[in-house]
């Protein structure tokens, strides 16, 4: 037999009398305030207006830029040229030589002439001579090149740069020829010696490149034709048969040591 029991009624209505319980809410902060959102700011745009101030003085820094450059350029040149000729002599001699007139070697001529040589007396390079016109003898520049052993004549007068082999027989090497300069100025030796004449012809066509000849005869023969000398199959002639030879020559004189004449026919011998 079974027997259903029924649920007490009582009880549900004492649990639907009970309130519902209260719901507290605390703030974590410990009661601080709720911080209030602010609304974005809006961006900000940044107009850069063009100053003329600006680019004036761009344009000085520019100009002062270029001019130190320029300065120290400048500079360095002079300095350079300035340690360069600490090492090199300057001056004037005279140089007496006697030449003779006829074939019996009865008379002799004399003569005198000065010279102004620069010396590369330190190192031995080269020797530069200028040689003003006198008697038969043009206004002209010489240079020896020791390293690379080539003698180059230079004619302002006519253009013309003649280059040839240097005769170290006849030349002296810079620091023989500055100590026989200091000689001079003492007193201590007074050349008086019989003049040198040699006889060239020029070589055709002019020579374009003259790097081969070294910077010092770039130097002085960059803005004249140059041309090449070879030495004249003719036999050498005394100073009356000179005058009378043709008028198709030039000569040049000069004196490292020794007097020399150097007679350059315009036309091929």
């Amino acid at each position: 037999m079974t027997i259903y029991t029924g649920k007490p009624v009582e009880k549900k209505d004492e649990e639907s009398n009970v309130p519902p319980p209260e719901v507290v809410e605390e703030p974590l902060m410990g009661g601080a305030k709720k911080p209030k959102v602010l609304p974005p700011t809006p961006a900000l745009l940044t107009i850069h207006m063009r100053r003329r101030r600006g680019n004036f003085a761009n344009i000085c820094v520019l100009m002062t830029a270029l001019i130190v450059l320029a300065t120290g350029v400048i500079g360095g040149i002079y300095l350079y040229k300035h340690m360069a000729e600490r090492d090199l002599y300057r001056g004037r001699c005279g140089v007496g030589y006697y030449e003779y007139q006829d074939v019996g070697h009865h008379q002799r001529h004399r003569g005198v002439f000065e010279e102004t040589v620069e010396l590369d007396a330190t190192y031995g390079r080269y020797e530069k001579i200028v040689v003003p016109e006198f008697e038969e003898s043009k206004k002209a520049t010489i240079l020896h090149d020791f390293e690379k052993n080539i003698t180059a004549i230079v004619d302002v007068d006519i253009g013309r740069c003649f280059v040839l082999p240097l005769n170290r027989t006849l030349v002296k090497p810079p620091r023989d020829f500055w100590d026989l300069i200091n000689k001079l100025k003492t007193g201590y030796y007074l050349p008086d010696s019989e003049a040198v004449r040699e006889t060239y012809v020029v070589e055709e066509p002019p020579v374009h490149n003259l790097s081969p000849f070294g910077f010092y005869i770039w130097k002085e023969c960059r803005h004249f034709d140059t041309f090449r000398l070879r030495r004249s199959s003719l036999p050498r002639r005394p100073r009356m048969m000179v005058k009378r030879a043709i008028s198709g020559k030039a000569e040049y004189a000069f004196s490292a040591g020794t007097p020399v004449i150097i007679e350059v026919l315009k036309t091929i011998a």
